[in-house]
């Protein structure tokens, strides 16, 4: 009974449209303000970069 039910919850699973990602550019001004903001939630932050 725990594998069917399991098996139904994953195969549901991706069927749940995710919410839009909005992505833009900023400066480290931005990004601390934007941090700041959402103080005690998480924050992915993702830096790209060419060095």
């Amino acid at each position: 009974m725990r594998f069917a039910f399991l098996s139904a919850l994953l195969l549901a699973a991706p069927a749940v449209a995710a919410d839009d990602v909005k992505l833009e550019p900023t400066s480290l001004d931005g990004l601390l303000k934007a941090v700041a903001a959402h103080k005690g939630k998480v924050v992915v932050v993702d830096v790209w970069g060419s060095f």
